[in-house]
C-alpha cells in the first residue's frame, strides 16, 4: 500500500514540477531555462513542506545541484 501511495505521490508530483515550469520556465538564480522545481527549504521528509507550492522555484540543473550540494552538506534539522 505504501508502495502505491509513493507511485501516486510521484505521478502528482511530476505533473505540478511540469505545470510549474511552465508557469516559471528561468532559473530563479541565473536566469537560464529551468529543468527542475526546487525546495527552498529542503523538506527534509516533511510532506506539508513538500507540497508547499510557495516552497518551490524552479531552478536550472547546475543551479539546483550547487544548492543541493551546499545544503547535504550542512544539513538542518526541525524537531
Amino acid at each position: 500500500q505504501a508502495a502505491v501511495q509513493q507511485q501516486e505521490d510521484q505521478h502528482k508530483m511530476a505533473a505540478h514540477q511540469q505545470e510549474n515550469l511552465q508557469e516559471h520556465p528561468l532559473c530563479a538564480r541565473c536566469g537560464r531555462p529551468a529543468q527542475v522545481v526546487d525546495h527552498i527549504v529542503p523538506h527534509r521528509g516533511r510532506e506539508q513542506l513538500f507540497w508547499d507550492e510557495s516552497n518551490w522555484q524552479a531552478l536550472c540543473k547546475p543551479c539546483h545541484d550547487k544548492k543541493t550540494g551546499e545544503e547535504d552538506s550542512h544539513p538542518t534539522y526541525e524537531y
